[in-house]
């Protein structure tokens, strides 16, 4: 089950209006089964299995919530999906793949992006994925009981994703 269209990644991201849909479709999967995985742990599971279900709707769409006395919105994992897969996708599309190995298209009327750019743009899409998730994770807890198995330790302690270290308590 894939939890993000490529037309729903093209709304929320700058992915140009003629746009790779293979190319998109490959860097949802590889955000979705990587990325998100190692966010969630085993929880990602419970996710795809329960994401046409009302209760995972908020978490999925975002929401505006309670914990503590404190309102918080958050954007949902959607968004946070979004950021990852437009992290790859900016990866896979500046690049093809050809029997004599991988070669950057050019002609006349274009100058290629310097790699710095484009590490630079990756690089910000997974802070802003991070940084996303962080509310997400605000409303997990506010909502322990509908989603236990995300507390339960049934995941790594340590979850290393783009060189950000998370320690799951």
């Amino acid at each position: 089950m894939q939890l993000l269209t490529v037309l729903e990644l093209a709304q929320k991201k700058q992915i140009g209006k003629k746009y790779d849909e293979k190319k998109a479709e490959e860097a949802i999967q590889q955000a979705q089964n990587v990325d998100l995985y190692d966010l969630l742990g085993n929880f990602y599971f419970d996710v795809l299995n329960n994401s046409l279900q009302a209760a995972y709707s908020p978490l999925l769409n975002g929401s505006t919530f309670t914990y503590n006395e404190k309102s918080y919105t958050h954007l949902g994992l959607k968004e946070v999906l979004a950021d990852f897969a437009y992290a790859r996708y900016i990866n896979l599309v500046n690049a093809n793949v050809t029997p004599f190995g991988m070669v950057t298209k050019l002609n006349q009327d274009s100058n290629p992006v310097p790699p710095q750019v484009i590490r630079d743009t990756v690089k910000n899409a997974q802070v802003d994925a991070d940084v996303k998730f962080r509310i997400i994770r605000i409303y997990l807890e506010a909502n322990r009981t509908t989603f236990e198995r995300y507390f339960s330790g049934d995941k790594p302690k340590n979850i290393a994703t783009f060189g950000t270290n998370f320690s799951v308590i």
